[in-house]
């Protein structure tokens, strides 16, 4: 056992030796609070706050936007994974970067095409939606004369869809108008228009697939082409020249109208024959499509290129004449024509270049190039 004066010792001790933890634990505050000492800084922690769905109820097709606020509560940057879910499954995420304090609004756009009730979750705050039909009465509003230019890019160029917008109603009326890509949504817009006000719509995107790709902006359909990066499409046709496949030169390598080929930007060099002979005719040139009268000509690719090579009928028979569709851009070769009465039964030209017969409102423009022998040039719109 320890003797009265051995306790006495030790306890004194021990007392000293709290003040001396006591002192020390004053002076280490009041340095931190000082700001002379630095503790280790608590982790990047994250809320989310003020979840919204507006509009809560929308027709298909129209968006709504899913907003939250994320804000780190910790001491240090941090990532946040912000995921939207939509009936339980993941729809989209988005990754944020806040520094310690900081707060950001994130927003989803939710576009759906068919009519329910849709529960949306980001973050453990979630609420719903009501997706529905238009109503049963029609927008007066009529899009028309959609032109996708330019028809050819290479990756990533930009591309723009352009429509024109009437209301043919008798009082102001809105329209939501989609731009769709590949049947993926790539923009939308509601309009609202006077009555018979018409106005210019216009949609930029781009595309990085090589290929062709289609377009709708609502009904209306087009098409565009991504090609390699320093390419371009050349196609050389002839009018007034027959059925026959008509020669020329190319750089002088010999090839065959009508040629279509993917070729490497730059110069190039074109020659004709003439007079030109097939089984039942003698052609004689007389121009090109860039109005020289030359046999020999040079064209720079510097796009998607149609060059046309027109000729006279100077004796015997040929068929005539060379049919034409606009596609909005320019004039693009179908057919040669080899019975006039034929004409008669073509109602339009689609985007796609096929003739359709029978009754209807033609919305291409047909070019009928005549040779002689036949009528003179002639447009039907």
């Amino acid at each position: 056992m320890y003797s009265r004066s051995a306790l006495t010792k030790l306890k004194a001790i021990l007392i000293i030796d709290v003040l001396i933890v006591a002192v020390a634990a004053g002076v280490y505050f009041y340095l931190q609070a000082e700001g002379l000492i630095v503790g280790a800084p608590k982790a990047a922690e994250f809320t989310v706050a003020d979840f919204t769905i507006n509009p809560l109820e929308a027709e298909v097709f129209e968006p709504v936007l899913v907003t939250v606020n994320v804000t780190n509560i910790g001491g240090e940057q941090g990532i946040y994974m912000a995921n939207l879910t939509i009936n339980d499954l993941l729809e989209e995420n988005q990754t944020i970067l806040l520094s310690a304090g900081e707060s950001a609004l994130v927003e989803f756009t939710v576009i759906k095409e068919a009519e329910a009730t849709y529960t949306a979750e980001i973050g453990g705050l979630s609420g719903s939606f009501n997706v529905k039909a238009p109503p049963p009465t029609a927008s007066k509003i009529a899009l028309s004369k959609l032109i996708v230019n330019p028809y050819e890019v290479w990756p990533n160029e930009t591309v723009t869809a352009m429509v024109t917008a009437t209301n043919q109603g008798e009082e102001l009326d809105s329209l939501l108008v989609r731009l769709m890509v590949d049947d993926s949504l790539v923009d939308y817009r509601r309009i609202e228009l006077t009555a018979k006000e018409t106005a210019a719509l216009e949609f930029a995107f781009n595309a990085t697939t090589e290929g062709k790709h289609t377009v709708k902006v609502n009904a209306l359909p087009g098409t565009f082409t991504v090609v390699p990066t320093g390419y371009h499409t050349l196609i050389v046709r002839y009018s007034g020249g027959g059925s026959d496949p008509s020669p020329f030169t190319l750089n002088g390598e010999r090839v065959t109208m009508p040629y279509t080929e993917l070729l490497p930007v730059g110069e190039y060099t074109v020659t004709v024959p003439s007079p030109y002979t097939t089984e039942t005719a003698v052609f004689e040139f007389e121009y090109w499509s860039n109005g020289d009268t030359s046999t020999t000509t040079t064209l720079n690719l510097e796009s998607r290129l149609i060059f046309v090579a027109t000729y006279t009928l100077i004796s015997g028979y040929a068929s005539c004449p060379s049919l034409f569709y606009w596609n909005g851009t320019d004039y693009v070769y179908v057919t040669e024509v080899s019975n006039a009465g034929w004409l008669g039964y073509i109602d339009y030209i689609d985007e796609n270049g096929d003739i359709v017969f029978g009754g209807g409102n033609p919305w291409d423009t047909i070019k009928l190039d005549a040779n002689q022998g036949c009528d003179s040039f002639t447009e039907v719109g």
